[in-house]
């Protein structure tokens, strides 16, 4: 889905929204977290690690802080910027790279991208619920640990999911810089591509975590369109792209970037 947003100080365009449907394959049930070193500032700056200045690029320019946000923690940003922007400075400035930086409370940056929690689909829910493994809807993957010591066998059970379940899966981007919404959203298409040859989830090295992304449908939505959704006329636009699998996605990007503001 594509909506719009109008913050305090930029005008902010809410890009993309993309409802493919997810097929999950064997998914492992594991807490997984994207890895990322956060980003301390909006702008670019150095952050200060055991006496040690280490540069940083901000999250404005970053392309995975931009997407995924970022929290902010004190840094260094050059003195100049801090002063037209009327940063509150901590202590004394340094030089750094022979230009004066100032010590400052960094930026939080928020996500651009919103993913939605995905949903079983009733066909899918169905027939899970026929399939007797002990377990509601899922099941038991026995397998064996070898002690790399004594060799000894240990069994152990993993609940996954089975098998061809089918999930609604969504994004929602917001567009806060026209000039960066095609490279974030192409970098988010390439993701799904390389999700798709990787796993989801732990386990994928003993098959777990397969998943294939299928029927992606793409829409927008800018503050003119909500409001003539408050009129009674259609709120998004029509002809938009339906690729049929990741690979229909990439090759035909293009027509998704019609999508966007120019």
């Amino acid at each position: 889905m594509i909506k719009q947003r109008k913050p305090l100080h930029s005008r902010y365009f809410r890009v993309f929204e993309a409802k493919p449907v997810k097929t999950l394959y064997n998914r492992a049930f594991s807490s997984v977290s994207p890895l990322k070193e956060p980003v301390p500032d909006l702008e670019d700056g150095y952050s200060e690690i055991n006496g040690q200045f280490i540069p940083f690029t901000g999250a404005n320019t970053c392309p995975l802080s931009r997407v995924f946000g970022s929290t902010g923690k004190s840094c260094w940003l050059p003195t100049a910027r801090v002063t037209s922007q009327g940063l509150g400075v901590e202590g004394e400035p340094r030089i750094i790279q022979e230009v004066e930086h100032a010590k400052v409370k960094g930026r939080n940056s928020p996500a651009r991208l919103i993913v939605r929690d995905c949903h079983l689909q009733a066909n899918s829910a169905e027939q899970l619920k026929q399939i007797d493994t002990g377990l509601y809807m899922t099941e038991w993957k026995s397998e064996n640990g070898i002690d790399r010591i004594t060799s000894a066998a240990h069994l152990r059970s993993m609940e996954r999911v089975p098998a061809g379940a089918i999930f609604d899966f969504e994004l929602v981007y917001t567009i806060e810089n026209k000039e960066q919404a095609s490279e974030d959203i192409q970098n988010l298409a390439i993701a799904l591509a390389l999700l798709e040859d990787d796993a989801l989830g732990g386990h994928g090295s003993r098959g777990y975590g397969k998943v294939r992304f299928e029927n992606f449908q793409f829409s927008y939505k800018d503050v003119d369109q909500y409001r003539r959704m408050v009129r009674g006329e259609s709120g998004l636009i029509h002809d938009s792209p339906t690729p049929t699998n990741t690979s229909e996605l990439l090759s035909n990007f293009d027509e998704v970037q019609k999508l966007l503001p120019s």
